[in-house]
């Protein structure tokens, strides 16, 4: 087992395993096909190096919660509103779901903007989204969630890089040519 010294904002090491099951799961999973508990350990082994969100069995069955903050979310659907494939200029997609997390709105229906950046990637979503069962939408959004973040993580880290490269530079001009 490989273990990755990540650290998200309060500081406490995330060790990847996206798949969670909680002490009071048993009952849950007690209920569900062989087919359900076999697709939640292979998406356990695809998602084992997931450091944004969690895809967590509890005595309720699934939700998708962020690593970092404290929100999580149920039973998402994907928002009709918004067709990609009406409107070529949409690239996003809108998941409605119910807020499941500890700041905010518990129990509220609580809708998830997501920019894909591509009007074909949207209408792909859109298209997938709606045909797949419980267990596959909470899935794909765990991954969409990930892929997002993952996205956001990497450009500041670039931008933190050019700075850090910019302060470098900066410090280099001064020991070569700064007046002493």
């Amino acid at each position: 087992m490989q273990i990755n010294n990540n650290f998200n904002r309060f500081s406490s090491p995330q060790f990847g395993m996206a798949l969670k099951v909680n002490k009071g799961a048993q009952e849950y999973l007690k209920k569900q096909s062989m087919d359900t508990l076999e697709k939640l350990a292979q998406a356990g082994k695809d998602m084992a190096d997931c450091k944004f969100w969690d895809l967590e069995v509890n005595e309720k069955g699934l939700r998708v919660k962020s690593k970092r903050y404290a929100n999580a979310y149920i039973n998402p659907e994907i928002n009709r509103d918004r067709d990609p494939n009406r409107f070529k200029s949409f690239t996003d997609v809108t998941f409605n779901t119910i807020y499941d997390g500890i700041n905010g709105p518990k129990g509220q229906n609580y809708p998830i903007y997501m920019d894909l950046g591509s009007n074909e990637k949207a209408a792909m979503v859109y298209n997938e989204f709606q045909n797949l069962d419980y267990v596959d939408k909470n899935i794909a959004l765990t991954n969409l969630l990930e892929a997002r973040d993952a996205q956001k993580a990497a450009e500041e880290a670039a931008k933190n890089d050019a700075a850090q490269a910019k302060s470098n530079f900066i410090s280099d001009l001064f020991e070569k040519f700064g007046n002493k």
